[in-house]
């Protein structure tokens, strides 16, 4: 049974032709009247377009009829789609809160752990810091995991303050001391402290951490600077360290690129510098490079 939606789309569909048609019967009755044609002549032009617009009929009620039927079905295919990408933004998000979930749990033995190494017993053996600097790692890249499974979830949740960079930076030295002392570097920091930045201060942490996490893992007994130009607005984190072949430099912000210091030293998630362009691209911030092989990387962070 057709639906009335349908039936006011077959009347619009045919009316202009009814009309047409209408008015050329007009037509041939008017001249018949006149005498210009014979009756005969006259029934016989208005049987055939009594016919013609039947068969018009048909044809137009079963047009009608299939257009409804595939605006129908492309009706269900829309509403299909829709509720398969609810349902796989759902599946996302539940296993984004799952793989966070873990991610804290993780923390968890991890701080036990190095608690116990610190204990008087252990502080000064040499095995002990050791594995305290390799659980440091692995709460390096849990926090980092975290950070990008967050940003992915919380994708504008973007606080902008008035973000100390000083304060900001020694934090997280303070957390990397370990590695410092482990590697041989020397840490330089060159931060006025009426320095500051309007920007969101979660994400900026994050990004600064990935810069000095990466200048550590590839420095060894060099140096690493870390200053802030008041006048350019620049924050610099410089390394001498194994620096950055020219050809892996246009990839280094991809997403999962390791390079070839990463493959050459299985240190590399793909994950840091990545992470570093996305919240750099969400604050409005840019990030300039330069590296030569053997010499050491400048990363170099521009406030607007």
């Amino acid at each position: 049974m057709p639906d009335k939606k349908e039936i006011l789309d077959f009347l619009r569909e045919i009316l202009p032709v009814t009309t047409s048609l209408l008015l050329v019967v007009i037509l041939l009755a008017t001249v018949s009247m006149l005498g210009g044609m014979e009756n005969s002549y006259m029934i016989l032009c208005v049987q055939i377009i009594v016919f013609s617009w039947l068969i018009y009929l048909v044809f137009a009620s079963y047009h009608i009829r299939r257009r409804t039927d595939l605006s129908r079905e492309l009706e269900r295919i829309m509403k299909e789609k829709r509720q398969l990408e609810e349902e796989t933004l759902q599946r996302q998000k539940d296993l984004e809160d799952y793989f966070l979930l873990w991610m804290h749990q993780m923390k968890t033995p991890i701080t036990a752990a190095s608690l116990l190494l610190e204990s008087d017993s252990m502080s000064c053996d040499s095995n002990a810091i050791r594995i305290k600097s390799r659980l440091m790692e692995i709460n390096g890249y849990a926090n980092m995991a975290m950070s990008y499974l967050k940003l992915m979830q919380d994708s504008n949740d973007m606080d902008l303050t008035r973000v100390k960079l000083k304060p900001l930076v020694t934090e997280i030295l303070k957390r990397y001391s370990l590695l410092f002392v482990e590697n041989d570097d020397r840490i330089e920091i060159d931060i006025p402290r009426s320095a500051y930045v309007l920007s969101d201060a979660r994400g900026l942490s994050v990004l600064v951490e990935q810069l000095i996490s990466n200048a550590v893992k590839y420095t060894r007994g060099g140096k690493i600077l870390i200053c802030y130009d008041l006048g350019k607005k620049a924050l610099r984190v410089e390394d001498t360290g194994a620096g950055i072949p020219a050809q892996d430099l246009p990839k280094i912000f991809d997403r999962g690129y390791s390079g070839f210091n990463g493959r050459a030293t299985d240190k590399s998630s793909g994950l840091g510098l990545f992470l570093v362009d996305t919240i750099a691209r969400k604050l409005s911030l840019k990030i300039a490079v330069e590296s030569k092989v053997g010499e050491g990387s400048c990363f170099t962070v521009l406030f607007p």
